[in-house]
């Protein structure tokens, strides 16, 4: 008798164990991590595992990395900041090498968290077929109808294996991202977390923010794209504005005037002399090193000019007075990035963009036309070609992930005075739905201020936050913010 009971026993264990393996979502430590990490820090590695498509139930399932990476005080608070990357199709994952430089850590456990679809997620929707057609000198020579064209065709081959590969391409989008997130701090028994957001991933906040405001203490929307913003309708005006500022800035500062004078009189010259007839840049071919010609219209070149990449905006001046000058070879480094592999997971960036931006927007080329100067003609500024989404053939998602919301959480909205991709306006008007947030737009910097590792001022701002989320937060550093000081050297 004692026997049988013991045997009941065991089998009873067994079969929780094997449910328990079997239960949705849920947590996983893994004793090896999927890149090597820093030694000396606390750093406990994972994986989420939740449904692909949450409406098919014991359907399929995916492997989401997670870093939680502990806190150095030996108190630390109980509701840990939660961080997940932008794009869409950006990793988060190699945030989790640089623990050491976040002053978050001296309050709380950082959860690095890697969403559905990108790089190292299991499975991840990478188009390599879309890198492979930039592996020949010849690409660089087509026109933009051209290579939309090879894209296409491209995203079309990457489209069919990952179909065959069993993935549904439309359970891939922002509201099921927040979805995961909901589901990681349920599964880690977390009562509240906060959310530290950058660029795309602050629609991921938003959602949480909308659907489970319980869950969240306070987030931080650094750089924000509201749910409600038609990027690329207004893409090709918030450029040209930027590059105004840019120009004004530049005339404003004495040193910056003096050393390139009618600097955006001179280069909008060039554009247009350029546009008519085409500049040849000479350069050794990423390909095979051989010379090769590269022949530049005035608005791809102006194309070139990210003025959202902080460690390039100070330089810009001095980048553009020099191709005014005629010296091209500062157009190398923007040349070799046509040729490179693209970091992002594009099948992710994809089903996002063609599910729920795309649909809501009106793309007549017109609309934009009006909003900038000639000299830009031409331009191409969509996050992802249109022609692609015609055929990647994703799933609209429901309305309500293009409309505005309110919400009581305590929300810190970050903006830099120079970024194009994310306007400041944008910022100004989320604080209007959200009435315990805060406005702070940098002096100086672009896009996401928080991770300006030249300057910390961002993460400073965003830790006050966290510690007191109901009060206006309070860093020396922002008020002693200065106008930028561009190189003149």
């Amino acid at each position: 008798m004692r026997n049988k009971i013991l045997l009941l026993v065991i089998t009873s264990l067994l079969f929780a164990t094997v449910s328990f393996s079997q239960v949705v979502p849920r947590f996983e430590l893994s004793e090896s991590s999927i890149i090597d990490l820093p030694a000396g820090q606390h750093i406990k590695f994972g994986y989420l595992i939740v449904l692909e498509d949450r409406a098919v139930k014991n359907g399929k399932t995916l492997r989401l990395p997670v870093f939680i990476l502990k806190s150095r005080s030996s108190t630390p608070k109980v509701d840990p900041i939660l961080f997940t990357s932008g794009g869409p199709g950006s990793s988060s994952v190699n945030t989790a090498k640089y623990g050491q430089y976040f002053s978050y850590l001296a309050d709380r456990d950082l959860i690095v968290f890697e969403q559905r679809g990108t790089l190292y997620a299991q499975p991840n929707l990478i188009c390599k077929e879309l890198d492979s057609i930039k592996k020949n000198n010849g690409w660089i020579d087509l026109s933009e109808t051209e290579r939309e064209k090879l894209q296409v065709e491209a995203a079309k081959l990457c489209q069919v294996r990952l179909l065959a590969a069993g993935n549904n391409l439309s359970a891939y989008n922002t509201k099921a991202s927040a979805d995961d997130i909901e589901d990681l701090r349920k599964v880690l028994g977390i009562k509240q977390i906060n959310i530290l957001s950058v660029s795309y991933s602050t629609k991921i906040a938003q959602v949480l923010l909308r659907d489970y405001p319980l869950s969240i203490r306070s987030a931080v929307l650094d750089s924000p794209l509201p749910l409600w913003a038609n990027y690329d309708e207004t893409s090709m005006k918030d450029f040209s504005e930027k590059f105004d500022l840019l120009f004004s800035s530049c005339a404003r500062n004495p040193s910056c005037n003096a050393i390139y004078p009618n600097l955006k009189t001179r280069f909008f010259q060039f554009l247009s002399e350029a546009n008519k007839k085409p500049i040849l840049v000479p350069i050794k071919s990423p390909i095979d090193s051989s010379l090769i010609y590269v022949s530049l219209k005035g608005y791809q070149v102006a194309a070139f000019i990210n003025i959202g990449n902080m460690s390039r905006l100070k330089g810009l001046p001095k980048l553009l007075d020099k191709i005014c000058k005629g010296d091209y070879t500062v157009l190398h480094p923007f040349i070799y990035d046509l040729f490179s592999d693209d970091s992002r997971a594009m099948g992710m960036r994809l089903s996002v963009w063609c599910s729920e931006e795309y649909p809501f927007e009106n793309l007549n080329t017109g609309v934009q036309a009006k909003n900038i100067p000639s000299q830009f003609y031409g331009m191409v500024s969509n996050a992802v070609p249109i022609e692609i989404c015609k055929i990647w053939k994703v799933e609209k998602v429901n309305p309500i992930e293009n409309k505005p919301f309110n919400t009581n959480v305590p929300v810190l909205i970050i903006n830099g005075e120079f970024d194009p991709d994310t306007p400041s306006f944008w910022g100004e008007q989320l604080q209007k739905s959200f009435p315990k947030s805060f406005h702070f737009i940098f002096k100086g910097m672009s896009h996401t201020p928080t991770q300006n590792w030249d300057n910390t001022c961002g993460m400073q701002l965003a830790q006050s936050f966290f510690n007191s989320p109901a009060t206006r937060p309070i860093a020396k550093c922002f008020i002693e913010l200065q106008p930028i000081k561009f190189e003149t050297y």
